[in-house]
């Protein structure tokens, strides 16, 4: 037994250890990220092409885009489509058909291989970074939420927040909830809103976009993690916020769809199917399908 005792007291130091390795192994593989996003250089604001002339309007047009991260393995493949001023359109189809890589071109996340990406008819290649960023809001589906006031949380960095506002704009989005926060607007948030429902959270994006008034908006996957309670809020709440807005909707949910201009059916890089709900589900393709069975995993559920 003594034998027994003092092998397992020898081997504990010797299993810390390798523990310990296996930590320090993690925090290099993060650190070796951090500092490639470092070493990253400065993104140039004012693009060598800018003419001085940024679009008064904000339809979206897709011309015949290529798009590759890796060379000689194309992501999109000549995608074509638009977006009239204050229309909508969504996106569906299965992770990894390059949706969200389509919504990251209109604020030129990305350089495409050919083809353009026109803002109200200038190609966004010309455009400042500045005046595409500050002219599309994204509300994804992982929301953010920093350590401090709601207040300061949809204000994000502006220095002076107009309380005002972001009081109309809170009870324009129904945010029913901050009555039961105490102390309203100025009532403290953990970090990534551990104190709030996902609903909640999704509101106080939503309530983000609408401070900073877009003239582009982009839902990716806004409504995919929203419990059922939620849903009608939010619905009610995405009616508002797109009103006037040009928008582009990375959809999870087929139902919450179903009023926007048109729908595309996005495979593999390419446009597979193109209309309304109603004209999608009557011509028996790929959205049919995926309707019919989401609707029946719903039902099951």
């Amino acid at each position: 037994m003594t034998f027994t005792f003092y092998t397992q007291i020898f081997f504990q130091p010797v299993q810390e250890v390798a523990e310990q390795f296996d930590t320090i192994q993690q925090a290099m593989a993060s650190a070796e990220k951090i500092f490639h996003i470092v070493d990253e250089p400065q993104e140039e604001y004012v693009p060598e092409t800018f003419a001085g002339v940024v679009p008064h309007e904000f339809s979206i047009e897709f011309q015949d885009v290529h798009l590759s991260y890796t060379p000689g393995q194309e992501i999109l493949k000549g995608i074509s489509f638009n977006v009239e001023q204050g229309g909508s359109v969504a996106l569906v189809g299965a992770t990894g058909a390059g949706k969200t890589s389509i919504t990251g071109l209109v604020p030129r996340f990305y350089g495409i291989d050919s083809g353009r990406v026109l803002l109200g008819g200038v190609d966004v290649a010309t455009l400042p970074a500045e005046f595409l960023r500050q002219s599309v809001a994204f509300v994804m589906q992982d929301v953010f939420i920093f350590s401090g006031t709601v207040l300061h949380n949809i204000a994000l960095f502006d220095e002076h927040p107009d309380e005002q506002k972001v009081a109309e704009i809170v009870d324009y989005l129904g945010m029913g909830f901050m009555k039961g926060l105490e102390g309203g607007l100025h009532h403290h948030l953990y970090e990534r809103g551990n104190n709030l429902s996902s609903g909640e959270r999704q509101l106080i994006s939503f309530a983000r976009a609408l401070y900073f008034d877009p003239k582009v908006l982009i839902l990716d996957e806004a409504t995919s993690d929203i419990d059922t309670e939620s849903e009608a809020v939010i619905q009610a709440a995405i009616r508002k916020i797109l009103t006037g807005r040009t928008s582009i909707i990375v959809a999870h949910r087929l139902s919450t769809i179903r009023t926007v201009d048109r729908i595309l059916v996005v495979q593999k890089g390419q446009i597979s199917e193109s209309g309304t709900h109603e004209e999608l589900v009557a011509k028996g393709g790929i959205y049919k399908n995926l309707y019919e069975l989401q609707s029946l995993s719903e039902e099951e559920a």
